[in-house]
């Protein structure tokens, strides 16, 4: 890692400090996070070495949202592909769509009229909406008309939702205890919904034999989240919407880490196989 590198590292972890309330002397060259992940050619500012101590809730909670960071971002590897290929080929855009409806009630869950003193929650939810709004641009400048379709759609149904959650939440419930209570069920159900979202290319992937179309960063991202999250839930005070959604979350990351290195293994034995046949072709035919 060069000179520049470092400064670019230490400055984007600065930023993540003050936002994130992160130790900075305690996060810097901890891990070497997502190299190769920018869409652009600044690899260096996705060099983020993030460090907290395990036995304290809070640097546990810093991480858990710094993760979800990091989930956010992990699309970037696909759209640096779009990009460059000018297409979206057999990509879906499903889990993008998911990940934007979960970041839009995590956003209204954490407001001070549904839960109070959630500021983490709006910021990094904020940020994720943020980027799902970009990721499903890009790919509907690239799709084709299946999917231009999809998307529309997906995003109308998903604000007519927002609205109906708001004004249900609005109207029916009076204090912070039962509007979260119902809101964070909803965040349970679309928190589900968005980890399992990868799952829809496990059709095309069994089918194929190969994992080109499943995302390898998005999948690796959304175990890592659950599993931070569902420990989260269970330290001091046990919190239920947190536990079920990030407890099934990590389940379903797993499952989709199983997948993807069994056909990753399996493909490569194929190539293997494939590559000696050949050879044996040769010399018979000389």
């Amino acid at each position: 890692m060069t000179h520049g590198g470092q400064a670019l590292a230490r400055t984007v972890i600065g930023i993540i400090g003050l936002n994130f309330e992160v130790n900075y002397n305690s996060c810097f060259f901890f891990t070497v996070f997502l190299y190769k992940l920018a869409p652009f050619k600044i690899h260096h500012c996705v060099y983020v070495c993030v460090y907290f101590y395990s036995s304290e809730i809070q640097n546990l909670l810093n991480a858990g949202n710094v993760i979800s960071f990091a989930l956010f971002i992990s699309p970037a590897p696909t759209f640096k592909r779009i990009l460059e290929k000018r297409t979206t080929e057999e990509f879906h855009p499903y889990t993008f769509l998911a990940c934007m409806m979960n970041c839009m009630f995590w956003v209204f869950y954490g407001l001070p009229i549904v839960h109070p003193d959630s500021t983490l929650v709006i910021t990094i939810n904020g940020i994720g909406l943020f980027l799902e709004l970009l990721y499903l641009t890009i790919f509907f400048a690239f799709t084709n008309k299946k999917n231009k379709r999809i998307i529309v759609t997906g995003v109308l149904v998903e604000l007519v939702a927002l609205a109906a959650v708001v004004f249900i939440t609005l109207l029916c419930f009076n204090t912070h205890e039962k509007r979260s209570m119902f809101v964070g069920i909803v965040c349970v159900v679309f928190g589900i919904i968005m980890y399992g979202s990868p799952l829809t290319i496990l059709k095309q992937v069994i089918k194929t034999k190969s994992v080109e179309y499943l995302p390898f960063w998005i999948c690796l991202a959304g175990f890592l989240n659950g599993i931070t999250w569902f420990t989260y839930a269970n330290l001091k005070v046990f919190d239920l919407y947190i536990a079920i959604g990030n407890g099934i979350g990590g389940l379903l990351g797993a499952i989709q880490l199983i997948v993807y290195a069994y056909y990753r293994f399996r493909g490569k034995q194929n190539d293997v196989k494939l590559h000696n046949a050949n050879k044996d072709t040769i010399l018979q035919v000389r």
